[in-house]
């Protein structure tokens, strides 16, 4: 048996990419996994040894924690080794170095498209930091055995590395589809909330807070009874102007929103079962990224109210015509899209019907996990 260690100092251990799609399918597949990520405790979970990292309090801490990282990678003499995060690169590549057993880096974002738009460094320094980076990246996983990265325009920025890549994409589990509530009926008082909107911390990253807020007051305005769920911290209220920050507590005093600040990966499709329509209104900064929120409210057969950017997100929406794509900050057309699938049954159980179509035939993690193994095999030769 192929010993495994996967790490991250980055993202906590159920992660839905990393513990729930790659880490579970390759223990099922035979590989003994051990994952090294942010926990509160070691433990065993569905065949997936976890070795946990403390939170870090900062980024300064989470800087000093890849020094621990990197040690307990060491410590657990693996066959293989894949990491998640960019900040891991030269230990990745050191790793390489001293074991001589097979690196993989995976590759979550356009990392030089996201750095632009980073608050916390100086505007004047985010373009030249991103050029280096982008030579940095290059540079320490062309000495990699492997890349992985989240979609097949990703994979072209390395193939002059030299260096085996795939593209696995971060598609949902034909499982989530099966397992979904089978209710199809869309009236506005069967379901506990109207709206669910998942992801809530790209809401005030996008600058797209207020506009979910003005889009929500004018659904309530047209129907009292209409909820929202957001789940995941939507805002920071110091950031909102005094306007939104008396409407989000109105609209929460009134029972019209509810905000949930963090959410496990399975009880995400417990809220969605209650739910009427999958609402993604942030715009997508990286074009050619797919969201995985939207792939997961097509697979529950829910349909979809989205920006109408220039995205893989987008263009999936509109080959399986499960939802209406919108200005992401035009909140008269945010209401109008969710007004119109709450009053209009027939259409919206199409459009659920569509996605979650789409995501059987097409959009499924089963179909990727046949590719990621497929990459083991070979770098395990």
């Amino acid at each position: 048996m192929k010993r495994l260690c996967i790490l991250t100092s980055v993202h906590r251990a159920f992660d839905t990419r990393i513990f729930y799609k790659q880490a579970k399918s390759l223990a099922k597949s035979g590989y003994d996994v051990t994952l090294i990520a942010q926990h509160n405790k070691d433990e065993v979970v569905d065949g997936v040894k976890i070795v946990a990292l403390p939170r870090p309090r900062n980024r300064f801490w989470r800087m000093l924690g890849i020094w621990r990282t990197f040690r307990l990678a060491l410590r657990q003499k693996a066959d293989i080794y894949h990491f998640h995060d960019p900040e891991l690169l030269p230990w990745g590549w050191l790793l390489r170095k001293l074991t001589r057993k097979p690196v993989i880096y995976d590759v979550h974002e356009y990392y030089t498209d996201v750095i632009p738009f980073k608050a916390w460094i100086p505007y004047f320094l985010r373009k030249p930091i991103a050029w280096l980076f982008d030579r940095i990246e290059k540079f320490f996983a062309g000495g990699l055995s492997a890349i992985i990265t989240v979609t097949e325009p990703m994979k072209k920025r390395f193939s002059d590395s030299r260096v085996l890549c795939v593209s696995v994409h971060n598609f949902t589990s034909i499982e989530i589809a099966v397992s979904a509530n089978e209710s199809k009926r869309f009236s506005k008082g069967e379901h506990r909330y109207s709206v669910i909107c998942s992801g809530g911390s790209r809401l005030a990253r996008e600058n797209v807070f207020e506009t979910v807020l003005d889009a929500l007051d004018l659904v309530v305005k047209q129907n009292s009874k209409i909820t929202c769920v957001i789940l995941g911290t939507a805002s920071n209220p110091a950031r909102l102007d005094e306007e939104h920050d008396n409407l989000m507590k109105k609209l929460s005093q009134e029972g019209n929103l509810k905000i949930i600040d963090r959410v496990c990966y399975n009880d995400l499709f417990r809220y969605l079962d209650v739910a009427s329509i999958g609402w993604k209104p942030e715009p997508v900064r990286q074009k050619n990224s797919i969201q995985t929120r939207a792939l997961e409210y097509m697979a529950r057969g829910k349909p979809v109210v989205a920006a109408s950017d220039s995205s893989l997100t987008a263009d999936i929406i509109r080959e399986a015509r499960c939802g209406i794509l919108v200005d992401p900050y035009d909140a008269k057309a945010h209401a109008s899209a969710i007004l119109y699938i709450l009053e209009h049954p027939d259409e919206a159980r199409k459009m659920g019907e569509n996605g979650k179509k789409a995501v059987l035939e097409k959009y499924n993690w089963e179909t990727e996990s046949k590719k990621l193994l497929n990459l083991y095999r070979v770098i395990c030769q």
